[in-house]
This record gives C-alpha cells, structure tokens and sequence, in this order.
C-alpha cells in the first residue's frame, strides 16, 4: 500500500493534524450575509490539507469577521477565536 506524501516544509495547514479533532473545531464559516456556521466534513478536510502560501487553490482566511473578500461580500473562513462575542454559530448546512 503506497504511503500519503508527506508535506513539504513549505506547505501548511490551516488546522495541523494536532488540532484537527478540537471540539469545537477551531474554523467557522462565514456565508454572503454573515451567518456563521460550522464545517461540513468536506470543508475540514479542505482546512486540513497542507498548501504552499503562494497556492492560489488554499483557503481563503479572513482575518476578522466584518472582513469582506474580494467581491464585497463577507464570505469566507474565519478562525473561531476571532469571531466577536454573542454571534451565533449555525450547525453545518446538511446537503440532500
């Protein structure tokens, strides 16, 4: 069986494998009109792959809440220590 490759020490994750079964997980989603919610399994795995800082294809980290990416709008990840105190964190979208 062929072993996972291993990570360049240039790239990182945003959540390292020591802090990928935190509770509560340490990364939120923001949406357009700024609910926040949980990850869904598919956007964990995302924060938990390794990329090189210059990967245009890594996550995309606000660096606070009423951040607004490029198009103007607040979406975007936001790490849970720098989400501001009484906003609410909605369970992750379940998709049918």
């Amino acid at each position: 069986m062929d072993e996972p490759l291993k990570p360049s020490p240039f790239q990182f994750a945003i959540v390292p494998p020591e802090n990928s079964n935190d509770i509560p997980y340490p990364i939120v989603f923001v949406s357009e009109e700024g609910k926040v919610y949980e990850l869904e399994e598919g956007d964990r795995r995302y924060m938990e792959e390794p990329f090189h800082p210059g990967d245009g294809a890594r996550p995309y980290m606000k660096s606070r809440y009423d951040e607004k990416n490029g198009w103007g709008n607040l979406r975007g990840f936001l790490r849970r220590s720098d989400l501001p105190k009484g906003i609410e964190v909605a369970p992750a979208p379940t998709h049918d």
